[in-house]
């Protein structure tokens, strides 16, 4: 569900499905309150014509986190095509639709959220962030190189970058690419920015990831895993407006960790890290299906995957019973065949 809370009375709060309900389906709200009881009833407002209908289907669900009660607000009788918004205990929820198409276009949604997470150029504040990323740590002899790791995604809700989820989000969509070519829209640059450019916006935006990657596999033996650290969150804000200071100066470049195979963290919360298979893998399926869908798009990219250090590491490290193990999806062991950009594929058994 992609939820939207509006704040009404600095008390509490609505939550709806902002895709929208198809007609017969499930339909169900939920309020949020940081004082006093569960409202009795509530009304679905028809937002053309201002009609109201009083519903009394609430379920009180108690206290969750912060909120003193919180209640599940029953609309399924409300079955009139149309847009619609909820009123209860002084809140009003964003509006929604209510539609046997309401789903329609509901697969780009979450492109919206990648777009606006982009590091480096920002599509969503027309500026660029983390300009000077980074410096390597944790490296031995090489700690304070410089290496160009611009792009990706900030991960969650702060500006630290991982390979583990970003690769898991491009071989997302490249799957979801691969399944079903058809259903993706083309409404934006490759740069994020709106305008079709020919290429499914899930392409650009896996693409945006791949780029990411490849500067996060520099050489033969090096494998990124992660950029900056708690530290950034002493200095909150916009993305393009960050003042962390890592030693290099306020604004400046932010520390590189790369995989180091063992057991690493703070305390009790160290992993159990024995090897490079899990994050070899990653690099290598996201590459390996890059390559398989932008074969006839862009000749020049699948290349670069196929000859990622990623791929030789795995394969001439031998490493590929382990490394299937932790490919993303499960996904199928991959071997070379006679031509560069050739790609022959084997379901794991």
């Amino acid at each position: 569900m992609i939820a939207a809370a509006i704040h009404c009375n600095a008390a509490n709060y609505l939550r709806v499905n902002q895709i929208g309900y198809l007609v017969d389906d499930v339909k169900v709200a939920v309020i949020m309150m940081e004082h006093g009881d569960a409202p009795t009833s509530f009304c679905v407002v028809n937002a053309d014509s201002g009609k109201k209908t009083v519903m009394h289907s609430v379920k009180p669900t108690g206290e969750f986190a912060g909120f003193a009660q919180t209640a599940r607000l029953d609309f399924s009788r409300v079955k009139t095509p149309g847009t619609y918004y909820i009123t209860a205990a002084g809140a009003k929820s964003s509006s929604f639709r209510i539609a046997n198409d309401a789903y329609a276009g509901a697969q780009e949604v979450p492109l919206n959220y990648m777009r606006q997470q982009r590091c480096g150029w920002n599509p969503l504040m027309r500026d660029s962030c983390h300009r000077y990323d980074g410096r390597l740590q944790l490296c031995g002899d090489r700690d304070g190189e410089h290496v160009d790791v611009r792009g990706g995604w900030h991960d969650a809700s702060d500006y630290l970058q991982y390979l583990t989820t970003s690769a898991n989000a491009v071989y997302q969509m490249l799957f979801a690419y691969s399944q079903n070519p058809s259903v993706w829209a083309d409404n934006f640059q490759a740069d994020g920015t709106e305008g079709a450019n020919g290429i499914p916006d899930i392409l650009d935006e896996a693409r945006w990831g791949l780029e990411w990657m490849l500067k996060m596999n520099p050489d033969d033996n090096t494998f990124l895993n992660q950029i900056a650290d708690d530290r950034d969150h002493r200095s909150p804000g916009l993305p393009n407006e960050q003042m962390a200071d890592y030693g290099w100066g306020a604004g400046k470049d932010r520390p590189v960790y790369p995989c180091i195979g063992s057991p690493a963290g703070l305390r009790e919360y160290k992993n159990r890290s024995r090897g490079l298979a899990s994050s070899v893998a990653k690099f290598s399926s996201s590459f390996a299906l890059g390559a398989k869908v932008f074969e006839t798009l862009d000749p020049a990219l699948p290349l670069r995957c196929l000859e990622s250090r990623a791929w030789h590491t795995m394969w001439r490290r031998q490493t590929r019973a382990t490394a299937r193990r932790y490919a993303p999806c499960r996904l199928i062991s991959m071997r070379r065949t006679t031509g560069p950009t050739t790609l022959s594929w084997q379901r794991r058994q």
